[in-house]
């Protein structure tokens, strides 16, 4: 590359147990972008603090935009006042927001055994459509996933935000959306 072009490149494996990783045999290779036919923002809200309803929502309606709530089973039902509760959740979904779901207790998820990340998943999900929330996403709890988080997402969900820095583009793969 010429001296003046900048280049961030980012390398990630996920580890998910104690030990070591050796690698080698590392090649880059061009990535040519594929843009969306327009511009997209996404402006969303983990663990819906009831100010993100009260506040946030309509600042967003003042504006002709709609958010994405993603709301933590156990902060819905224990709200004392800190966290939206069910029926702001209702009220924002009646709104035209887009709603999916933030875990189910707001754990570090990759802690748990493959079987209780799957039965976390589905409880989450099961949340928010017995509500009657058409569900399709979920933003991973402390942006914490590996392999068996993902592969469980995937049986449950159609996409999954992570808090992995970058822009996404039509080739993002959906269950690793970046911020």
């Amino acid at each position: 590359l010429p001296s003046e072009s900048n280049c961030l490149i980012s390398v990630m494996r996920i580890l998910d147990r104690n030990g070591s990783l050796s690698t080698d045999s590392h090649h880059l290779s061009p990535y040519t972008p594929e843009p969306f036919p327009t511009g997209m923002v996404s402006i969303t809200f983990d663990d819906v603090w009831e100010t993100a309803v009260t506040l946030g929502a309509p600042e967003l309606e003042a504006r002709g935009m709609k958010g994405s709530f993603y709301i933590t089973k156990f902060f819905a039902l224990n709200t004392e006042g800190k966290f939206a509760n069910v029926e702001q959740v209702r009220k924002i979904l009646q709104s035209g927001h887009e709603l999916g779901t933030h875990g189910s207790l707001h754990k570090l998820t990759t802690q748990f055994s493959s079987e209780v990340i799957g039965q976390q998943m589905q409880e989450a999900f099961h949340f928010l459509t017995d509500l009657g929330v058409p569900v399709k996403g979920v933003s991973y709890p402390f942006g914490d996933f590996d392999d068996r988080v993902e592969t469980e997402a995937k049986r449950v969900y159609t996409y999954s935000r992570t808090s992995l820095e970058g822009l996404n583009d039509a080739k993002s793969d959906r269950y690793r959306l970046r911020i």
